[in-house]
């Protein structure tokens, strides 16, 4: 009697060369499309806004935690902002640590963004007092090709708030 014979059955499943392939695949759709996606100005334009509003809050924040004045510095050459302590020392995130500046020209994602027209009473600074209370109303435009959103501090409400969103949202912390 012979051994039972072995019928040879052909493998399934998918190879190493399959998974590099469709891996291959998903990175060249995800270089052409993630540019395009954030080239589009709504979006770019709609992100800086409410990063911005976030950045603010978080001023106004540390000035009511720390019990001192906060001032956030907007660049006159349109290019980003800075806040720092009415003293002149930078603000530092609570979390990370890093120094709350945004430089639009350097920031690959909002490349393109720059300040317009920045207004508070009559200053190009929003400053909170040490109960996180800005005294003077104003807001900032922010552009990217032919977009404009602007950013509002009511004085009267103390909030921020964004005009002209593309897209239906709520700032988080509203």
């Amino acid at each position: 009697m012979s051994p039972p014979e072995q019928h040879a059955r052909p493998r399934q499943g998918f190879t190493l060369g399959h998974v590099f392939g469709l891996l291959l695949v998903v990175a060249v759709v995800a270089i052409v499309a993630i540019p395009g996606f954030f080239s589009r100005e709504a979006v770019t334009l709609d992100n800086a806004a409410l990063l911005m509003v976030r950045e603010l809050r978080s001023a106004q924040n540390r000035a009511a935690f720390l019990g001192t004045s906060v001032v956030v510095d907007f660049e006159e050459d349109g290019t980003g902002y800075a806040v720092r302590f009415a003293g002149g020392e930078p603000v530092r995130h609570p979390e990370s640590r890093h120094r709350l500046v945004r430089h639009y020209d350097a920031d690959g994602v909002f490349e393109g963004v720059t300040i317009g027209r920045v207004d508070f009473g009559g200053e190009p600074a929003l400053t909170f007092d040490r109960y996180g209370l800005g005294h003077a109303s104003g807001s900032v435009e922010l552009r990217f090709g032919d977009g404009r959103r602007r950013v509002v501090y009511d004085a009267q409400t103390h909030e921020l708030s964004v005009e002209g969103l593309a897209r239906a949202t709520v700032p988080p912390g509203s």
